[in-house]
């Protein structure tokens, strides 16, 4: 039995396989394919109590045992295909759901021991808020993609999850940033659609200071940027019931089923990915989503780069310290 353990997303998991071609393919997972802060810390004997298992079989299927997922597929489909980095993402959101901390899509920045969170569609200018916030504000960067939040002697907590990277897209950069446009994309030769040309880089790549102790977030703002408004927008949200139900779909959908179809090298569909959710896991859910509602004070922000990121210090220094 192969035995590898991993940290990924922060958390420490283990997986366990028979099949050796499969333990080499996980040791250089991420030079396969896309992988949010992956370490493979050691091959040892001792599992952690939360692990993936593999099995080279000629019939898909997983399926989940308390604190395992055992998976089984035939190898010739499985390699070089999303099946086992998604299910090694399910496992950590599984493990980190029952403990309630829960993983969400946003960006966030500190100072003087306070949070700021961004959250929106992708386009909607969370990295370049974060950024420009962080270049010359005196702002550290906590997040720029995945942010950890969980509660803790009743105060609502944001936690990077590991050594983060950040794409850059050369449309947003060109637009808010001419130092990070000639250092990462000065030698790219344009396309016809810019918008899906981007970099991969490191945080010290960038020269931003971090901040990676937990940290009371201050303010939750739904941030769209948008070069063409003429007039700047910033309120509390209106929309509560709206804001609880897409944080709860996107709190929910990586232990369901819908959310990462297991493809192929050619995006072609292997194995549909089942739910390995439960009552108790939702049940948290729905409380979590309720107290951030309860706790965080959420504002909507729309208008120029410029002008969001002076409205944001300008109401960062008004908040009580």
């Amino acid at each position: 039995m192969y035995v590898i353990d991993i940290t990924l997303l922060g958390e420490e998991i283990t997986f366990l396989s028979n099949h050796g071609p499969a333990a080499e393919f996980v040791k250089r997972l991420a030079d396969y394919l896309p992988v949010p802060c992956f370490e493979i810390v050691s091959d040892r004997v001792i599992q952690s109590a939360w692990s993936l298992e593999y099995s080279d079989e000629s019939e898909h299927s997983v399926r989940r045992e308390d604190t395992n997922l055992l998976y089984q597929g035939p190898w010739d489909k499985v390699y070089g295909s999303t099946a086992i980095r998604t299910l090694l993402i399910t496992l950590t959101e599984m493990k980190r759901q029952t403990e309630d901390r829960f993983l969400y899509h946003a960006s966030c920045v500190e100072n003087n021991g306070r949070a700021i969170v961004f959250c929106g569609g992708p386009g909607s200018g969370k990295t370049s808020t974060a950024l420009s916030l962080c270049q010359g504000r005196g702002f550290r960067l906590i997040s720029n993609d995945l942010l950890v939040m969980y509660l803790k002697d009743g105060r609502l907590l944001a936690q990077r999850v590991g050594e983060e990277r950040i794409n850059l897209r050369r449309q947003s950069v060109s637009k808010c940033n001419s130092d990070l446009f000639q250092k990462f994309f000065a030698d790219m030769p344009a396309t016809q659609n810019p918008w899906l040309q981007k970099r991969n880089v490191s945080v010290r790549d960038v020269g931003l200071n971090v901040c990676t102790e937990p940290t009371p977030i201050d303010r939750i703002v739904q941030i769209h940027l948008d070069d063409l408004a003429t007039s700047l927008a910033f309120q509390p949200y209106a929309k509560m019931e709206e804001f609880k139900r897409e944080m709860f779909e996107e709190l929910s959908r990586r232990i369901r089923g819908s959310a990462y179809p297991l493809m192929d090298k050619r995006s072609n569909l292997v194995f549909a990915m089942p739910s390995v959710d439960d009552s108790l896991t939702e049940t948290k859910r729905i409380a979590f989503v309720q107290k951030v509602a309860e706790r965080a004070p959420i504002f909507s922000l729309a208008g120029t780069l410029d002008e969001c990121v002076q409205q944001i210090v300008d109401d960062f220094d008004r908040l009580p310290a």
